[in-house]
């Protein structure tokens, strides 16, 4: 899968909030990382929608301690983002978000129930609550949301009156969604010059003699799979 469906709102999903308020952006970033694995492995021959990697190979990519990502991963699950069977993680409502081409697929299967291993009755109230939580509308109380990018970013690049212009900035030019993405990988990446990396990511202009083109490459070519 190429990619899938993103809701410019999803920061204000009550899971999702949930993840940020108990681990931070950086609970919120290992969220989106988990469903990029998940989504790029999705192909023609391939509709398990199944997270490929356990917690040990995430943590030494993402550079969380193991236990820490198996705690956001057990709490995930819990809040029914995640499903997990056998010690397998999966993300069946990802099918519903797929691309063009990947939906085309999924609708030629004949047993396109058995993407999901749950009762009818299950997956009816699954969808009724997923509808509900997507047709919430935010409130005044997401301005908290706000004020978390604001303090992530000003403790990633400092609180310069330079460093506040440059977020609001990039708000402008890239989107809150993006911007609050590409903070969140920032926090897992720990890069050496936060600002540099962040400016790259957003416009993904780097070039092979930039300090930081690897690093950034690795994380614009998951985001493009």
């Amino acid at each position: 899968m190429k990619w899938y469906k993103h809701d410019s709102n999803a920061n204000a999903d009550a899971k999702l909030r949930k993840i940020r308020l108990k681990y931070g952006m950086e609970g919120y970033g290992l969220y989106w990382y988990c469903l990029e694995l998940i989504a790029q492995n999705v192909e023609k021959h391939n509709l398990s929608f199944e997270l490929e990697h356990d917690a040990e190979i995430i943590a030494a990519d993402v550079g969380i301690h193991f236990e820490l990502v198996q705690e956001m991963m057990v709490f995930m699950v819990d809040l029914g983002l995640f499903e997990q069977e056998n010690g397998i993680i999966t993300c069946l409502k990802l099918a519903k978000r797929t691309d063009e081409y990947t939906s085309k697929l999924i609708k030629q299967l004949d047993n396109v129930p058995t993407l999901s291993r749950q009762s009818p009755d299950k997956v009816r109230s699954n969808r009724t609550e997923e509808k509900r939580l997507e047709q919430n509308i935010p409130s005044p109380s997401e301005k908290a949301l706000d004020e978390q990018i604001w303090k992530t970013g000003v403790s990633l690049l400092g609180d310069k009156k330079s460093d506040r212009s440059l977020i609001g900035k990039w708000v402008s030019e890239h989107g809150k969604e993006k911007v609050a993405a590409v903070i969140a990988q920032a926090v897992i990446a720990r890069p050496v010059e936060p600002k540099a990396y962040i400016t790259a990511l957003l416009q993904d202009r780097t070039r092979p003699t930039d300090p930081y083109y690897a690093e950034i490459r690795k994380v614009v070519a998951s985001a493009e799979h």
